[in-house]
């Protein structure tokens, strides 16, 4: 199944030259002796420029073909064709590889597959619904196996049926990749919504974990905590140091939390909380969570926090935040390490 080039444009010049000495024996004898040279001349060069023309427009094809073939080939996936009439006329290397059979002993039956012990002819049931996928038992040189199937019908711009294409795995590889997509979408879910500094929950996913909470008619209160003079350390003592004061801020904060409540780091020294409480009780949260994080010493230097708290008010969260912010900012301007409620 390959496409030579020289092969190709010599076929098409002898065609074209056969063509031409029909047409020459046909109109030569109306033509007066005189005129046959420039006649002859032009017609050789209309031949070379149609064996030309011709040449591109196969060799244009030949191309496409070669290119998808080198693909199937080479795919990871079993892939097989099958003709109109149900009988397999192709295999790349991983479909022999599978099932160890030659392409020879493949032409001698007709493409099939097992619904538990029920043989199914690929044919027919392409016929009936043009493509379907599953796990079902097929047989190789070594029995049946199970295998993933994905199969589909070819069709022309008329409707009518060019050939049928399987591609199959190993049923445990396929789930095994399955399980592996499924554990990857997973990594880059959590890492579209935990900060990966702290592992508390960035903007998205607290955002995300919050309405669920409101959803279910929860109340609470936003605290919002910033850390005192973080710049100041960052300037002093370098970022690596700024990002371990950062960690040990958080690990504090979850200490002083309930499983039921929402941290998350807001960027920077910020870190805003959702805690499932009436606005009093609120602030006593934040009052212990500041008093652990003054009292403690992190990264052997003596660190506070500004706190500000506000209740959410039928489910405007925005604002809440909002509220908590700027209370927190006159827990900064009253002096630092304090808590304000708005």
């Amino acid at each position: 199944m390959r496409t030579k080039k020289t092969p190709l444009f010599i076929g098409l010049s002898l065609f074209s030259l056969g063509v031409a000495g029909a047409v020459l024996s046909k109109i030569t004898p109306m033509i007066s002796h005189d005129e046959r040279g420039a006649f002859y001349v032009l017609l050789i060069l209309l031949i070379l420029f149609l064996s030309l023309c011709a040449y591109m427009l196969f060799y244009a094809f030949g191309q496409k073909f070669i290119l998808f073939q080198t693909i199937f080939e080479h795919s990871n996936d079993a892939i097989s064709i099958v003709d109109e009439a149900g009988n397999y006329i192709w295999q790349n290397r991983s479909h022999h590889a599978l099932f160890g059979l030659e392409l020879e002993e493949l032409q001698n039956r007709q493409a099939s597959f097992y619904i538990n012990t029920k043989e199914v002819w690929l044919k027919e049931e392409l016929d009936r619904i043009k493509e379907f996928s599953g796990i079902f038992k097929s047989t190789s040189k070594q029995g049946y196996k199970d295998v993933f199937i994905s199969a589909f019908r070819v069709e022309n711009d008329l409707g009518d049926t060019l050939c049928y294409v399987q591609m199959k795995r190993e049923a445990k590889e396929y789930l095994r990749i399955i399980e592996k997509s499924q554990s990857e979408r997973e990594r880059i879910l959590a890492l579209a919504q935990k900060d990966p500094l702290t592992q508390l929950f960035n903007r998205n996913g607290f955002d995300e974990a919050l309405q669920k909470r409101l959803q279910e008619g929860k109340n609470g209160c936003i605290i919002f905590a910033d850390i005192d003079n973080f710049k100041t350390i960052n300037d002093t003592y370098g970022h690596d140091k700024g990002d371990k004061v950062l960690q040990g801020v958080s690990k504090l904060i979850q200490a002083n939390l309930r499983g039921s409540d929402v941290i998350a780091r807001f960027g920077g020294e910020e870190f805003v909380m959702w805690v499932e409480a009436e606005l009093e009780k609120s602030a006593d949260i934040a009052e212990k969570i500041r008093q652990s994080i003054a009292n403690t010493g992190i990264e052997s230097l003596n660190i506070t926090c500004s706190f500000g708290v506000s209740a959410v008010e039928k489910s405007a969260l925005e604002e809440a935040i909002k509220r908590a912010d700027e209370a927190m900012y006159r827990a900064k301007k009253s002096g630092k390490n304090r808590v304000c409620i708005s």
